[in-house]
């Protein structure tokens, strides 16, 4: 790709542009790419050709490129990364979604909040997103708009268009839905999905034990239909079940006539339950062998889930999500599979690093929020390849043994005042504990004096100015 007598820029270095907003004028960008013409194999669809030699804003070149292009740049890249870690011969999957807010743009009805109680308009998108756990990267992701978000369907387009064998995939109760296990079961792939005890949920009309610990298989045949012969059948609720015509179910007709045979699918999984306290207990639905992963292993796989919560943490605050310079939607989605792919090249740089276990009491790992720094820097050509796993040697932390412990316990503690976060890690890490609660303070303070309040679902930020009920002021 000879660059000198060109105005065509490779999409590595139309890539670098939106990730570091570094370079100003077309001069210095088409130095840029001249730098990387020989480091680069790119394919052809993937130029970017630029017509006239006036400098132009980088937004007029943005519109000039398919919102599609940095999806299927994000797609080439991930698809190129050869090692596949498995756990038990199974490649671990994990399904999400999180909420981006972007600039408010009132035109845009899809995915505009009006302000309440004082605060501004806004926009938000919504992010599904794959995420292997043992790999540590995004494999597929979808963006909707927050009022059209349908995670159901966006699990099933990422699941269809797959060409991954062996997965397990991990999910939370948001995508319980017979239609989801379904294309799960067809594709070949096994699921561990959370699910409601409740009314709502898919162990509601089988009949199960009360005990808090059982593990039952199911063998259910769904049909659409209601004739007198299926209500019959309908009676034996852990064999047969009638999925409501409003509810989707692809691999069943959407419409038949009276006088047409009934259908059938049978869908085969396992309900699984295990207490997580002395109160509380989880529920269970998966297709694994009974064998091969009892109920302890359940437990394990489901609690490994969290592998794609400080994902998210990572992608927004590490990566700079959260920091977007577009306003255009369609240039939102090039700056959001951008951060992707740079999310992957960094979890597949810091991951080749080999820490030596030596005298070491506890097992080390590289910290990722400052291996991001580094890799930056190596990918814009600022540090040489032999000097990348030296520098990360210096950003290691020690993997605390009951991490994940309190990671799983936190989260319960929804609607805790400050007081009873303190007292909770006190109790199993008084170092942590001083720490966390002398940052939430100077954070509070910051926050208080920018004359800004914020209020989430998981923390009663008001409780944070309760200090003088604590010994901590």
């Amino acid at each position: 790709a000879r660059m000198k007598n060109s105005r065509r820029i490779l999409a590595h270095s139309y890539l670098e542009i939106v990730l570091h907003r570094k370079m100003r004028c077309i001069s210095t960008f088409y130095r840029s790419a001249q730098r990387r013409r020989q480091a680069c194999s790119i394919p052809p669809e993937w130029m970017l050709n630029l017509s006239g030699r006036a400098a132009q804003s980088r937004a007029e070149y943005s519109a000039k490129i398919l919102p599609a292009a940095f999806e299927s740049l994000f797609h080439h890249f991930t698809d190129r990364i050869c090692e596949q870690k498995t756990y038990n011969g199974y490649r671990l999957f994990a399904v999400d979604g999180s909420d981006l807010q972007i600039a408010a743009n009132p035109q845009d009805a899809d995915s505009f909040y009006p302000g309440a109680n004082g605060q501004k308009s806004y926009n938000l998108l919504h992010i599904n997103a794959m995420y292997d756990l043992l790999q540590h990267i995004y494999v597929d992701a979808i963006i909707q708009k927050s009022r059209k978000t349908d995670e159901s369907a966006a699990l099933t387009s990422m699941v269809d268009r797959s060409a991954d064998k062996n997965v397990l995939l991990l999910a939370d109760r948001g995508y319980e839905a017979c239609n989801n296990l379904a294309h799960i079961q067809e594709k070949g792939w096994s699921f561990l999905i959370r699910i409601k005890d409740s009314s709502a949920g898919i162990a509601s009309g089988l009949n199960l034990p009360r005990s808090n610990t059982f593990d039952i298989p199911f063998h259910l045949k769904l049909t659409n239909k209601q004739t007198n012969e299926v209500k019959c059948l309908l009676l034996d609720k852990n064999h047969y079940k009638r999925i409501p015509s409003k509810c989707r179910f692809d691999y069943l007709p959407a419409k038949s006539r009276k006088a047409d045979p009934t259908q059938f699918f049978d869908l085969h999984f396992r309900i699984v339950r295990f207490p997580i306290s002395e109160t509380a207990c989880e529920t269970i639905i998966t297709n694994l062998d009974k064998d091969a992963f009892p109920i302890q292993e359940i437990k394990h796989l489901y609690a490994m889930r969290w592998g794609i919560e400080t994902s998210f943490r990572e992608l927004k605050y590490s990566v700079t999500l959260l920091h977007l310079h577009s306003k255009k939607v369609d240039f939102i989605y090039q700056e959001i599979f951008a951060k992707l792919i740079m999310y992957n090249f960094c979890q597949m740089i810091t991951q080749s690093v080999v820490i030596q276990q030596g005298k070491k009491k506890h097992a080390y790992k590289v910290s990722f929020s400052d291996a991001v720094h580094v890799c930056l820097r190596f990918f814009r050509g600022k540090i040489s390849p032999p000097d990348v796993e030296a520098l990360l040697m210096r950003y290691i932390s020690p993997i605390a043994p009951a991490e994940c412990f309190l990671v799983s316990s936190l989260r319960n503690l929804r609607s805790a005042s400050l007081i009873e976060y303190h007292n909770f890690l006190h109790l199993h890490s008084p170092f942590f504990a001083d720490f966390f609660f002398r940052f939430i303070s100077f954070t509070l303070f910051s926050l208080k004096s920018a004359h800004r309040v914020f209020f989430t679902d998981s923390v009663c930020w008001l409780s944070l100015f309760t200090f003088k009920d604590t010994p901590h002021n």
